[in-house]
C-alpha cells in the first residue's frame, strides 16, 4: 500500500490548507510503522477505554458525595426539626447505590478485559503477562478491599443493593458529615452466597463500615494494573514516536497539526482513502497516566 503523510493547517477564514508530502513512505518505513503503531491501535485503546469507564465511574460517584455534602452544608443552617431524613436521603440513596454499582460493574470489566488483552498481545508466556498477572495475584493477596469489593460486585448485580446505610450527622458550628455504610450483618443475614476470598475480607470488617476508603482503594488497583501494562509497551511507544517523527520531518509537517496518511494517493481523482495516525491516542495516554 502506497501512504503518504498528510497535514491539515487550519486557517483564520476557517478553512484550512491541505498538504500531501511529495514522496510516499518506503516499505521499510512502512513495516515498523505498523509493528509499532498496532500496540497503540490494537491494545492500549481498548485497554484505555475500559479504564476511563472505571474511572468515569468514580468521578461521578465523587460529584454526588461533593454535591450532596453542600446541600446538607445549605441544611445545616435551618432548624434540625425541620430535616425529615426520609425526604433527605431517598433520592441520594438511590443515585448512590446506582453509581456503586456501576463502579463495581465496570472494574470488573476492567479486570477481566485487561487481562484478556495481555493475554492477545503478549502471549501467556510472555513476561510482560507474567509481570501483569504476578502483580493482579499480589494486590489481590495484599488488598482486603479488592477481595470485598470484587465479590461485592456479584452481591449488588444478582441479590441487593451494595449501600445499605447512609449516616448523616449534624453538629452543632461544624459541617454536617455523610457516612456511606455497610452494615456487614444485613450483608451476611440475607442468604447471599458469599465467595471464600470476599467472605472472608467481609468477615474481618467492624460491624458497621465506611464503604467510600475501600472503593479508593480499589480504584488504586485499575490504576496500578493500568500502570503495569502501559509501562510494557514503553519501548514499542517510543519507537513509534520516532518513526512517525521522521515521517513528519521528511514531508516537513509543522508541530501542532492533524496529521494522517492518503492512501494510494492520486492527484488526479477527488476519491482519497485515509488512514489515521494514533499519535494523538499516544499523546492523550501520556497526560492520561499523570493523573493517576
Amino acid at each position: 500500500m502506497n501512504r503518504k503523510l498528510a497535514f491539515v493547517i487550519p486557517k483564520t477564514d476557517g478553512k484550512v490548507d491541505f498538504n500531501v508530502a511529495k514522496v510516499a513512505i518506503n516499505n521499510e518505513v512502512s513495516i515498523a510503522y505498523d509493528e509499532n503503531s498496532q500496540i497503540l491501535t490494537d491494545f492500549l485503546h481498548p485497554l484505555y477505554l475500559v479504564h476511563k469507564m472505571v474511572s468515569s465511574n468514580y468521578e461521578n460517584f465523587n460529584a454526588i458525595v461533593i454535591r450532596a455534602e453542600k446541600e446538607l452544608q445549605q441544611q445545616s443552617k435551618e432548624s434540625l426539626f425541620l430535616l425529615d431524613p426520609y425526604a433527605q436521603t431517598m433520592e441520594l440513596m438511590a443515585e448512590l447505590n446506582l453509581c456503586v454499582l456501576n463502579i463495581l460493574t465496570s472494574q470488573s470489566l476492567y479486570l477481566e478485559k485487561s487481562a484478556q488483552l495481555a493475554r492477545h498481545q503478549f502471549g501467556s508466556c510472555s513476561n510482560e503477562y507474567i509481570e501483569f498477572d504476578k502483580l493482579r495475584r499480589q494486590l489481590h493477596k495484599e488488598s482486603v478491599s479488592y477481595r470485598f469489593c470484587y465479590d461485592l460486585r456479584n452481591y449488588a448485580q444478582h441479590y441487593g443493593l451494595p449501600i445499605n446505610k447512609l449516616n448523616i450527622k449534624f453538629t452543632a458550628n461544624e459541617r454536617p458529615t455523610l457516612t456511606i455504610t455497610i452494615v456487614k450483618s444485613k450483608l451476611l443475614e440475607e442468604g447471599y452466597d458469599w465467595k471464600n476470598h470476599g467472605l472472608a475480607a467481609l468477615k474481618g470488617m467492624e460491624d458497621k463500615f465506611d464503604l467510600v476508603p475501600h472503593l479508593k482503594n480499589y480504584n488504586d488497583v485499575a490504576n496500578k494494573l493500568f500502570l503495569q501494562l502501559y509501562g510494557s509497551c514503553e519501548d514499542r511507544l517510543k519507537q513509534f514516536h520516532s518513526v512517525v517523527a521522521n515521517i513528519k520531518k521528511k514531508a516537513q509537517a509543522p508541530e501542532g497539526v492533524r496529521i494522517f496518511f492518503v492512501c494510494n494517493f492520486n492527484e488526479v481523482e477527488s476519491d482519497v482513502s485515509t488512514e489515521e495516525i494514533p499519535y494523538s491516542l499516544s499523546k492523550k495516554l501520556e497526560s492520561y497516566v499523570l493523573t493517576f
